[in-house]
């Protein structure tokens, strides 16, 4: 499960989606059509429960002018200290 993976990111997801309810919903639907890629992808990113990918961090790059870097460091980092603990 990703939990604290890349909060910053998932953060800033949720704040364009302002909050829970209809306003997060229709946010969702219309940047998984901009991104081209099923809703759930997005949502999933938000509540933690994927991972981000370099696939899904190019295209957000393209679609909101945020470097891919921006939302990969955080999982980069999350993965790097899963490895280490090991």
């Amino acid at each position: 499960m990703a939990g604290a993976r890349g909060d910053a990111p998932r953060q800033w997801l949720h704040r364009k989606g302002r909050g829970n309810g209809p306003g997060l919903v229709r946010c969702l639907a219309a940047s998984s059509r901009q991104l081209d890629v099923p809703s759930n992808r997005i949502d999933q990113l938000i509540s933690g429960k994927r991972a981000m990918t370099a696939d899904t961090a190019l295209r957000l790059e393209q679609w909101l002018c945020v470097e891919a870097a921006f939302w990969m460091n955080p999982q980069n980092s999350y993965e790097l200290g899963l490895a280490t603990e090991k």
